[in-house]
């Protein structure tokens, strides 16, 4: 049986607001909400960098599983990159590219953040 994968709302939320509104694979232009049917309905799954269980891509045993979960390790992408970053192939995404998928997103939007205190 796998590990749980359990997110905190805080994570939700800064994963929704660094994402800029889109996937994080550079350059896809597909949104985080799509409007169906009268509501917006979640549109992107959050991926893990490092996976969570031991058959997962780019497993990572040193990691404990708040640091899976953490933050630091989790990215939005649509469907179609979830499969691609995961599936077939999946080695050519690596922890570094990822990493730096993640940082180029989320940049613009950490700045303000640095800044928080208490």
């Amino acid at each position: 049986m796998g590990e749980a994968r359990k997110y905190t709302s805080g994570t939700h939320a800064a994963l929704m607001s660094l994402c800029r509104g889109f996937c994080y694979w550079p350059g896809c232009e597909e949104p985080v909400t799509r409007f169906v049917d009268g509501e917006h309905i979640l549109n992107l799954e959050i991926a893990h960098i490092r996976a969570v269980s031991s058959g997962g891509k780019r497993f990572d045993p040193e990691l404990s599983l708040d640091e899976k979960n953490a933050f630091s390790n989790l990215l939005l992408l649509c469907k179609v990159h979830h499969v691609r970053v995961d599936g077939h192939g999946s080695e050519q995404y690596t922890v570094e590219l990822l990493e730096a998928w993640k940082g180029q997103r989320e940049s613009a939007g950490t700045a303000p953040l640095l800044e928080l205190r208490g």
